[in-house]
């Protein structure tokens, strides 16, 4: 997956009217679930950003493409992207299907997620790191100040 794939998913799960351009009521909600959503909003946004096809079920096909491009970097000869790929498929499918039936279902995806949450990032990095939004939090504090001076 690239950074522009995942940031055109991102973009397009935010954009709730599907118009190719972001209110600002989209944005600061997009904002707000990345920041300071609860677990189910951040797992719910993941899933729909892993959910290439928006019928609410992921299956094989879509692990695929979302991990096929982390493995273009592999330069030993003896590892063969598309086989890991597909080696990779196989091991998340086992970890996110839990009921079994071929696809990741957001049943199953909570499920999971519930377990660890670390595998609600499992096919892609799409939620801001705690880091970050440290870092946001103590910007956002420095300019509220600077807000309020300038309206009194």
């Amino acid at each position: 997956m690239t950074d522009d794939f995942i940031i055109d998913r991102l973009f397009r799960v935010i954009d709730i009217r599907y118009d190719l351009d972001l209110s600002e009521r989209e944005f600061i909600k997009g904002l707000h679930i990345l920041l300071r959503g609860t677990f189910d909003q951040q797992m719910n946004f993941c899933y729909k950003v892993y959910d290439l096809s928006g019928i609410k079920m992921i299956r094989r096909e879509e692990i695929y493409q979302l991990l096929k491009g982390c493995m273009n970097a592999c330069q030993e000869e003896d590892i063969h992207p598309q086989e890991a790929v597909r080696d990779l498929v196989d091991i998340i499918l086992k970890m996110l299907d839990i009921d079994k039936d071929g696809i990741i279902s957001i049943e199953d995806f909570r499920k999971a997620c519930q377990q660890n949450k670390l595998l609600m990032e499992s096919l892609g990095f799409c939620l801001v790191a705690d880091r970050e939004k440290l870092a946001y939090d103590r910007i956002l504090r420095m300019q509220i100040p600077k807000e309020i001076s300038k309206i009194n």
